[in-house]
């Protein structure tokens, strides 16, 4: 087992509506820490990860991180990441974190 860092872009509701009013290019990233057997099996968990933090953020099944396309990154850890969150392949991370900035979790 190997341990990599998953990185993703999105759009938060507020830069999504002035993308696409104002034409505005912003976005928001996240990383987490996975633990797999390999960098593919990480980087599958990691948009399934990608996905569900989307749809609790937009409070909508139907946003979808992947028809959105957004960017995202694999690659293992290379030096201790203190405080980071850290999952198995196949466990949901806690997401209260991540949702706090925009008013929920």
């Amino acid at each position: 087992m190997h341990t990599y860092v998953y990185g993703f872009g999105y759009e938060n509701p507020k830069q999504l509506s002035g993308n696409i009013t104002r034409g505005w290019d912003d976005e928001d990233n996240q990383a987490i820490l996975i633990t797999a057997c390999s960098e593919e099996e990480a980087l599958a968990w990691g948009r399934q990860i990608a996905e569900a933090f989307l749809k609790l953020l937009f409070q909508d099944e139907s946003v979808s991180w992947q028809d959105r396309n957004y960017a995202d990154r694999i690659e293992q850890l290379e030096k201790s990441w203190p405080g980071q969150q850290c999952v198995n392949a196949g466990v949901m991370p806690d997401f209260t974190k991540w949702l706090a900035p925009y008013g929920q979790g």
